[in-house]
């Protein structure tokens, strides 16, 4: 008898272990990467995030503050933080004679300023300057980015083919109240948040330029979370469908392990960004556009 009480008893305390490893809480964040498109696309690579929470910005030039502050002087130029307005390619600071005032006049030689920068100006027989630009820029003066050739405004008054294109606010409210919901009925912040399983679309009706995921990514798409100052985690990994499959939903495999976060700061927190990645047969120069949308489910303990 006590034997079978005994085995009871042991049985009652599995039980209950087994119910500590219950979930807190479930949530799904939805997440829509907007205008996915060559700007996303460097080295090989094709990858948009989106930050959770706040706003961002590419720098201090996006949007271009010279516009409204100095509409004469609309070029913007920063370094760091700090930037400053000046006169566009192709023109200097000087003296209107009709008006008397300081305003941008236009070069009628080769001067430092007639490529703005980007490109060597020469003078013809007839004393006319023409730019040759540097890679990345065009126009008469090298004053717009050759995005044919995948480059685009780097927020600081250059062109770049690498960096990261600014979305953010989607998805910090719905996760800080998941947590707030999974403390609540732990009776103490959950230690431990792990990924249950992930879903990738696109938006109905949104994409153009792009009719199946092939196109797209060579073999494989990515859910990636970049954390506050650490490199990308790779969370879940799924193979790409058949160009006959069209732009199908894909479920990836998550493959990160319990526990994939703790309540450290880096994670859902400051800059936190959820995105796709994957390598891509593009080369940045290729006209298409989709909006993505990214489905996490979370639990927390």
């Amino acid at each position: 008898m006590r034997n079978r009480i005994g085995i009871l008893i042991l049985l009652v305390l599995s039980m209950v272990a087994i119910g500590c490893e219950d979930t807190a809480a479930t949530t799904k964040l939805d997440i829509v990467v907007e205008g996915l498109g060559p700007k996303d696309v460097s080295r090989g690579q094709l990858t948009a995030f989106v930050q959770l929470e706040g706003t961002c910005s590419l720098g201090p030039c996006d949007p271009n503050p010279c516009l409204t502050e100095e509409p004469t002087k609309s070029r913007c130029i920063a370094q760091g933080s700090v930037y400053r307005c000046d006169c566009p390619a192709g023109t200097s600071l000087a003296i209107d004679s009709e008006t008397m005032m300081e305003t941008c006049m236009p070069d009628t030689g080769c001067t430092p300023t007639y490529c703005g920068g980007n490109g060597i100006c020469e003078e013809n027989m007839e004393g006319v300057p023409a730019c040759t630009c540097n890679a990345g820029y065009m126009g008469a003066n090298c004053e717009t980015c050759d995005e044919m050739l995948g480059f685009f405004p780097d927020g600081f008054g250059g062109c770049l083919d690498e960096f990261d294109v600014c979305r953010a606010g989607q998805g910090g409210e719905e996760y800080m109240a998941f947590l707030t919901e999974a403390e609540e009925s732990l009776g103490h912040p959950p230690s431990e948040i792990e990924l249950i399983s992930a879903t990738i679309s696109v938006v109905e009706d949104s994409a153009s330029g792009a009719r199946n995921w092939p196109y797209l990514f060579s073999n494989k798409v990515n859910v990636v979370f970049e954390p506050t100052d650490d490199p990308i985690i790779i969370a879940a990994s799924g193979d790409v469908p058949g160009e006959g499959d069209g732009l199908v939903p894909i479920d990836p495999e998550v493959v990160v392990d319990r526990p994939t976060f703790t309540r450290q700061p880096k994670f859902f927190e400051g800059d936190f960004a959820i995105g796709v990645q994957g390598k891509t047969d593009r080369i940045g120069n290729e006209p298409f556009n989709l909006d993505v949308n990214v489905v996490l489910e979370f639990e927390a303990y």
